[in-house]
């Protein structure tokens, strides 16, 4: 455990470095990054469940963590997944397990910031919405900025290569995701298809 912690805190002091010695230091392990990612997510979930409505409007609708909880994991493993393919057709040097620990370790500012933030909105106002808004965006802000690092640490990229590589990444996870939308429509027609024969079949 305290070697976890000591991890993230030097990818809070420096980033960077921090990201390039998961992949050529061997700092790290799949098993802690896969600790913090589990920890984040389940702040991300209190997040989502636990924010003042105020700020947090659509939890007056729709209470369930669920929905959210399935949403990030599959954002997250769908940029890991992108990403690598990506690094792979352009020279990265990093391996699918370094992307995946480096991943799941840039989301430490969930585990961190999530839960007081949270607490801290139940007893903030509408007026201080501009407050609750700056620190809301910082989390999200402060997380998109340790993936950029994990990108260029782990791929030992320049930093234009880190922005192409990010561009082709969203345009991969993009694609992905309408060929899985268009192969589950494809297979409930399939499945419908297969079942109506079924019943004209049973019937006669």
């Amino acid at each position: 455990m305290s070697t976890q912690l000591g991890i993230v805190s030097y990818l809070i002091r420096h980033p960077l470095d921090g990201f390039y010695g998961i992949r050529h230091e061997g700092k790290g392990s799949v098993a802690g990054g896969s600790a913090v990612l589990l920890i984040a997510l389940a702040s991300y979930g209190f997040i989502r469940s636990g924010t003042n409505f105020i700020y947090n409007p659509s939890i007056i609708v729709d209470a369930s963590v669920l929905t959210p909880l399935l949403q990030f994991t599959v954002v997250w493993l769908g940029f890991v997944v992108a990403s690598y393919l990506v690094s792979s057709l352009n020279q990265g040097e990093g391996r699918f397990r370094d992307v995946y620990t480096a991943s799941a370790y840039a989301m430490f500012p969930f585990a961190i910031v999530g839960v007081p933030l949270t607490l801290l909105s139940g007893v903030m106002t509408l007026n201080e919405a501009s407050i609750y808004g700056f620190l809301e965006y910082g989390l999200y802000g402060w997380a998109g900025l340790l993936l950029f690092w994990q990108v260029q640490g782990i791929q030992n990229y320049s930093v234009g290569e880190t922005v192409k590589n990010l561009f082709l990444t969203v345009l991969t996870m993009f694609i992905m995701a309408i060929l899985i939308f268009i192969t589950f429509s494809l297979t409930s027609e399939l499945v419908g298809f297969i079942y109506s024969i079924y019943q004209e079949v049973a019937i006669r």
